[in-house]
This record gives C-alpha cells, structure tokens and sequence, in this order.
C-alpha cells in the first residue's frame, strides 16, 4: 500500500512539538489504513481525512499568534474614538445598536436568547469569523459568532456571561435537519463539518446510515441574577422546518434540450468530450424568448395553484423552529458524554482569523510604512481606507522617490 502524504503539513514550530507528534501519528495510521475519516486534513488526492475534537483542540492551541493584535484600547488611550474620524468638530457618534437592541428586549436574558436563537441563522464553520455584530448584521454566523452576540448582549444588560467550547453528540435526526442533509450516504452530515473545518466524528448503524455526530461548538455558560445560579444557553443549535418546493420544469415548461438546440441555434461551437470546449455567437434573440415564456409560465401557475406563495414555497427552504422560554439549563441535552467543555471569558486568538495589513515602500531605509494584524472581526462590515499624508507615512517633500504596495496576509484558525 503506497502511504500518502498530506496535502498541507504543519509547519514546524519549536514550541508545538506535540503537533508533530499527532501529525506523524496520523500519517502513519491513514497510511496502513487505521484511519478513516476521523477528522481535519485533506490528501494529496482530494481525499478528506478528519480529526478528532479532542486532537484538533491541542492542534488549535498550539497555534503560533502575531505578536501584536491590534487593540481599540491602544486608541482609546490617545483620546481617539475611530481610526478614521470626522473632519468637523461638533459630530457625534450614533448610538451602540446592541445596547439598543437590549434595551429593547428589556434587559431581559430570556428574550435575548429567543432573539439570537430564532433570528441568526447557523453557519457551518468553524471558528470565529465575523465576532457578534458581524452576525447581527448579516443575520447568521458560526457558533462561535453567535454565542460572542449573545454574550456581548447579556454582558450589556448587566449579567455575567463567559463561552463554553466543547464537543456535541447529535443523534441521526438532530443533524441531518441541522445540517440540512440526508441520513444517507453516512458520511454526508461529516462532509458538511469537513467542508467548514468543523472537527467532527461520527458513527454509522447497521443499515450504514448516519447513527451519531460528534462535533466542535461553541456555547454560552450564564448567571441568572433571579437565584444567582449558572445556566447554558446555546444559541446556534437550531431545528428547521424545510419546504421541497414545487416542480418548476413543469411549472415552466422547461425542456433542456430544446432550450439547448435553441440556444445553439446559429451558433458557432465544440462541445466535443474531453476536447478544450467553446461557443461563439449564441442565439440570443431564441434565449430571450425561451426565458421570457419559462417566466409568464411560472407566474402564470403561481396566480393558479398558490397565489399567496412565498419564496421557499416555490423553490425551497427552511425556517428556523422557534425555541421555547424560559429555558434554565444546567447543561445541553446534546452535550457529549464525558465531554469538559472549557470556559473563556473572551474567545482565545488562537480560534480568530488573522489578517496582517502591510504597507512597504522601494526605501530602503524605511521600508515598512505600517504593519497592523487584525482579527476577521474587527474588520467585518468595515471598508479599509488607507490616508496618507506629509510627516505620516507617506515620504516627505525633498525625500528620496519611493513607491508603496499594500499586502494583505490571512491566517485562519483551522
């Protein structure tokens, strides 16, 4: 059997010898077949090969982090309240859209979960990507993303709230409808997790269907101020009710082949397999009459069959199942058995994005004009906007001729 070798090896880092000892570990076992599927690494040939959360999380940790974050606080020291502020001297700042939003569920934990938990959709990756006001704003987010709005809320309203990163054991049903995929094939909920970068193993039955997922998750550990106790709030897990749809090749009228022959119509092409393919001058006058009847047809069999239709009513979705409140829970029904979660106060660098911004100059004695390294939150939702000016960065009159590149460099948690 002719080993293979990983598609991206760890870099070798002094201080994360224990790395390298999982990873020649796991090289030898998917060489001699001992493992299959078991969690985070891709092959030479495409092939996925996972890794356990357990042996994924010292992987994590052990990730080597910028030695300079940038920090708001930094600014905030020297009076300033944006790195990009108002020309005019008598504008204010609008107000904290969270603060308002918690204001407006009334300070209350209870409504705040119902609010998170039935309005930001779940996104399968993981890590954190956009922090809580990226998933606010766009209305989904990772767990990771999820549980920092929840946490930001709760901790604006007065109640003490830190993350919880463990692992979840969902049963066949439970993730085939969170993930939005199929009991079978069984590894379809496990191409999902892999696909995001999701830590995850799984069990199959009898019938080689999907039996248990195992995955990383981030969740929420709170205090309730009423009787001063802990709960878990998880504001991610989401159940969904799904619609097919209708057939909308019968609805249109559509018929690939005669859409194709029109397309093609007078056209110029060589669709011949396996040969480098191409088409010139297609019938556009035929395309336009084609798509403009499939369109009246299917107005015409909405105002029919189902006049007051939704979007997923004609071609699919899923809505999130509200959750029920109050919930006090001292721990999730989900939650892994033997699993330790480990508590955060604030999310670890080591499960950010990391993104440098560098901008050097062809002068060689001051080559770097200005090195920052933000997380992927900090800057989600923002526009980068570069000022250059006499005596900042920029050379000065009289200075030798230079020119400036920006790079952008990303590291992810993964």
């Amino acid at each position: 059997m002719t080993t293979k070798k990983l598609y991206k090896p760890i870099k070798r880092n002094p201080s994360a010898e224990r790395v390298y000892e999982l990873q020649r570990d796991i090289s030898r076992k998917l060489g001699n077949g001992e493992l299959d599927w078991s969690d985070g690494f891709r092959l030479a040939d495409g092939t996925p090969k996972p890794l356990d959360p357990e042996t994924a999380h010292e992987i994590i940790m052990s990730r080597k982090m910028p030695e300079k974050i940038f920090s708001w606080s930094d600014f905030e020291e020297a009076g300033a309240k944006s790195l990009i502020g108002s020309s005019a001297s008598n504008t204010v700042q609008g107000p904290d859209p969270i603060a308002e939003l918690v204001r407006a569920l009334k300070n209350d934990a209870q409504l705040m979960f119902e609010f998170v938990a039935n309005n930001i959709d779940f996104v399968p990756i993981y890590g954190v990507q956009k922090g809580g006001w990226g998933a606010l704003m766009d209305g989904q987010g990772t767990s990771f993303d999820i549980s920092m709005l929840l946490v930001e809320m709760l901790r604006t309203a007065g109640i003490t709230a830190n993350f919880l990163v463990g692992q979840i054991q969902l049963n066949a049903a439970q993730a085939t409808n969170f993930l939005g995929v199929p009991v079978s094939p069984h590894d379809a909920a496990a191409g999902v997790c892999w696909s995001g970068q999701i830590p995850y193993s799984w069990t199959v039955n009898g019938q080689n269907e999907l039996d248990t997922l195992t995955m990383s998750h981030c969740w929420v550990k709170w205090r309730n101020p009423a009787d001063n106790q802990w709960y878990v709030f998880d504001p991610s897990f989401k159940q969904y009710t799904y619609k097919t749809g209708i057939d909308l090749a019968t609805a249109t009228g559509f018929n690939q082949t005669s859409f194709i022959n029109n397309a093609l119509s007078g056209a110029t092409y060589d669709l011949t397999p396996n040969q480098f393919n191409y088409i010139q001058n297609l019938n556009r006058t035929n395309l336009r009459n084609d798509l403009t009847t499939y369109s009246n047809n299917l107005i015409q069999w909405i105002r029919t069959n189902d006049p007051d239709a939704c979007v997923d009513d004609i071609i699919g979705g899923r809505s999130i199942v509200p959750v029920t409140i109050p919930a006090l829970l001292t721990d999730l029904p989900y939650h892994k058995p033997g699993d330790v979660p480990v508590e955060y106060t604030d999310i670890p660098l080591q499960y950010k994005i990391t993104c440098q911004i560098q901008l050097t100059s062809t002068d060689f004695e001051n080559p770097i004009w200005a090195n920052l390294t933000f997380t992927s939150e900090q800057l989600h939702g923002k526009a980068l906007t570069l000022w250059i000016t006499q005596g900042g960065m920029a050379p000065t009159a009289g200075s030798r001729q230079s020119t400036a590149s920006l790079s952008l460099t990303t590291q992810t948690a993964a």
